[in-house]
């Protein structure tokens, strides 16, 4: 058993992201959406590594954000959509109890409200996708699969974003 208290050591080997990063310049260039094959490629790929330290050029990124920022952005984006939304979701959702979110989970009685949202382009990822394979029909676990819609919040989000993916909800349920 491991000593919740004990840290656990720092892998040796260095990872490296040149090879593999090909993917996220395909996002930037053209778009989550159109680069989604070649994310889930390096989704795969992650799956089926050892644990690494951070590459060079990971680490080399990732000090130029700032993240008390993107964290700001994440939590205005949240409540935003909370106000909004708040009486749509069958989710009590504790907004003053949260402090950087990656998602506002919306908790709905229709699941294809998930693919209303992804053909208007709103990314939503399917959270657990495994359970849809081993739950059985009518589990908790099926359900939160299918019903919890993580809607986006990223910090890369504009407040028209926010707008959008407000409207759309709305529009569904009137």
């Amino acid at each position: 058993m491991m000593d919740a208290e004990r840290p656990l050591p720092e892998p040796e080997e260095r990872d490296e992201s040149l090879p593999d990063a090909a993917f996220l310049l395909e996002c930037l260039e053209h778009g989550q959406e159109r680069a989604s094959a070649a994310c889930e490629r390096n989704e795969r790929r992650l799956r089926n590594t050892p644990l690494r330290r951070v590459s060079r050029l990971t680490e080399r990124l990732m000090s130029g954000i700032d993240y008390e920022q993107a964290r700001l952005l994440r939590m205005n984006h949240f409540l935003f959509l909370h106000e909004r939304l708040g009486h749509l979701n069958r989710l009590s959702v504790e907004a003053d109890s949260l402090s950087a979110p990656c998602y506002y989970p919306f908790w709905t009685a229709f699941p294809e409200l998930r693919n209303v949202l992804i053909d208007k382009r709103v990314l939503i990822p399917l959270l657990w996708p495994e359970v849809l394979e081993q739950s059985p029909a009518g589990s908790l676990e099926r359900k939160l699969a299918l019903h919890l819609l993580p809607l986006p919040v990223d910090q890369r989000c504009g407040p028209q974003d926010m707008e959008r993916i407000a409207r759309i909800v709305e529009a569904f349920y009137s």
